[in-house]
This record gives structure tokens, C-alpha cells and sequence, in this order.
């Protein structure tokens, strides 16, 4: 299957998208907030936001609970690409 996960081959989306995986995979909650994301990421929110435009919006998934926001990445997806 020859669909990119990626826009443009820039490293920081790699990083912010192995965040995303480790939260998905480790965190009690099963994603990350935005803000935990860019400080991890050593990026502002605003260059945070702008990367995640860069990600396939079939890999991210996004969850609300209340207020927060949490990010995950689909895990079904990044099977289907391994396909």
C-alpha cells in the first residue's frame, strides 16, 4: 500500500509522532493533551499545530473528554499500512 503517513520529510513530525505512539501505547489515558505533546516535542503550540496538519489525519486520532483533548495515533491504520 503506497500511502504516506507523512506530508514533508521533516524529523520534528517523526518526534511527534513517536510521542504520540509511546502515549498511546503507555499512558493511562491512551493519548497525549497538546500542550504535554509540544513540550515533549521541544516545540510551541502553535508550530505543534501546524506540524500536525503534516500527519494523514487517518493516523491521528482525536478524543475529547470534557475540556481536555487528547491525541492518539490509530493503531488499526498503521496496521492496515503494514498490510
Amino acid at each position: 500500500r503506497e500511502e504516506k503517513c507523512f506530508e514533508v520529510d521533516d524529523l520534528r513530525i517523526y518526534a511527534i509522532a513517536d510521542v504520540i505512539l509511546q502515549a498511546t501505547l503507555f499512558s493511562e489515558n491512551g493519548g497525549i493533551q497538546a500542550e504535554e505533546l509540544a513540550e515533549v516535542a521541544e516545540v510551541s503550540v502553535a508550530t505543534l499545530n501546524k506540524l500536525k496538519k503534516e500527519i494523514s489525519t487517518s493516523l491521528i486520532l482525536k478524543r475529547k473528554e470534557g475540556r481536555k483533548v487528547y491525541y492518539s495515533l490509530n493503531l488499526d491504520y498503521l496496521d492496515e499500512l503494514e498490510k
